[in-house]
């Protein structure tokens, strides 16, 4: 993945092998809790407390619900920006990715959801985890874990630049997932196990997303104009997105 050309996509071995460790941990650690069973348990019934407190319900539904739609948002200002005269050209490599990421991760994450079938929190302990909603699917993994972490790590990992605000703004949004995948346990709907397979999911799908980009770079010989082309189909298909997770989140 070293031979990319500077306007493709570069990541390497090192990275990969790190990447991927921690894909398998977080899964391995999912595994475990849910074999386990009692502390996946425990950290739902400690938080059953504050699913008493409106206020803060009411924040964690609109996390779960318009925290993507925010990310999406932030991206389709900067592709627009990197459009324009002078505008971050580095980052059109990246929407690419972003897309891919978060269809195939989080199709991944969701066909899991039938092979693990893992009961919901408030399922498989009604009398004492109650919860704010009641999804239907099963809980394994955390399908908004999944696609807020694919969403968030090709940017996180690609918008390179050592200017603090783009060091900033890739923190902001790995935090976003962070707090998105959190209000799904606070909300009852998820363990804390089913959190970490969905950060996991999209961490082992990094590498064959980047591969599967730069393939199609190469195919397709895409840059300079090509490129911004690619970019701004990228950016339709973005907007599409947030007319999906606003339906279905």
């Amino acid at each position: 993945m070293n031979g990319a050309s500077s306007e493709h996509l570069s990541l390497t071995a090192g990275k990969t092998r790190l990447i991927l460790a921690w894909g398998a941990f977080f899964w391995a650690l999912a595994i475990f809790l849910w074999l386990q069973g009692g502390l996946d348990k425990a950290v739902q019934v400690a938080h059953e407390p504050l699913r008493q407190i409106p206020l803060l319900v009411d924040a964690a539904l609109a996390m779960s619900r318009y925290g993507m739609t925010a990310c999406i948002l932030v991206y389709l200002v900067l592709l627009t920006r990197s459009l324009g005269p002078g505008g971050p050209k580095d980052l059109q490599k990246v929407f690419l990715p972003i897309v891919l990421s978060f269809a195939l991760a989080g199709a991944a994450g969701d066909l899991s959801k039938g092979a693990f079938d893992r009961p919901r929190p408030f399922v498989e302990y009604p009398s004492e985890i109650s919860s704010v909603i009641r999804p239907a699917s099963s809980s394994l993994p955390s399908g908004h874990a999944t696609k807020s972490f694919a969403l968030v790590l090709p940017f996180a990992v690609f918008a390179g630049g050592e200017l603090k605000k783009r060091k900033a703004l890739r923190g902001g949004l790995a935090a976003a997932a962070a707090a998105i995948a959190y209000t799904r346990v606070l909300m009852g709907v998820h363990y804390l196990g089913d959190v970490l397979a969905g950060a996991g999911t999209a961490l082992l799908f990094l590498p064959l997303i980047v591969m599967a980009a730069n393939a199609l770079y190469r195919w397709k010989k895409v840059e300079g104009a090509r490129m911004q082309s690619l970019a701004r189909v990228c950016g339709l298909i973005l907007a599409g997105m947030i007319f999906y997770l606003v339906r279905y989140s």
